[in-house]
């Protein structure tokens, strides 16, 4: 499997624009795919994204978030669920570190954590998230 557009991505300041909209076309193309249930593809595309993005924004950028969530639920949808709590986890960090506590996006991500927890049958962590979700949602 090679990128779009072949081999590795090298990103100077004349290629940042077209490499930030790649970036997030692979992300739109992979969520779009997941919403199919075409969930190979998602993967694939979401994790171009995840490249991409990785080489262009700093660690803990927001747009790198968006696209470990969108990748976190592919994983999950796939019964990949260690993989799916490792990348939800590091969007929400990341979420809280740049929007606070007090955010839809940290409050939507504590609800994808929840669903993968539950469905590890570590419900405790699960009701956890749950309450901390509702708490963040009860103070927006």
């Amino acid at each position: 499997k090679r990128m779009m557009g072949g081999g590795k991505l090298h990103i100077n300041s004349a290629s940042r624009h077209q490499a930030e909209l790649m970036g997030k076309t692979l992300n739109n193309m992979g969520e779009a795919y997941r919403i199919q249930g075409k969930m190979d593809l998602a993967k694939f595309r979401l994790g171009e994204a995840l490249v991409i993005k990785k080489k262009l924004y700093p660690s803990g950028h927001l747009e790198v978030a968006a696209t470990e969530d969108n990748l976190g639920l592919v994983h999950r949808d796939l019964g990949e669920l260690k993989e799916a709590l490792s990348l939800l986890r590091s969007a929400l960090a990341s979420r809280e570190a740049m929007l606070g506590k007090r955010h839809a996006d940290v409050a939507r991500s504590k609800l994808n954590i929840a669903a993968v927890l539950h469905q590890l049958s570590d419900v405790d962590g699960a009701l956890s998230m749950w309450k901390a979700s509702v708490e963040t949602l009860i103070h927006l």
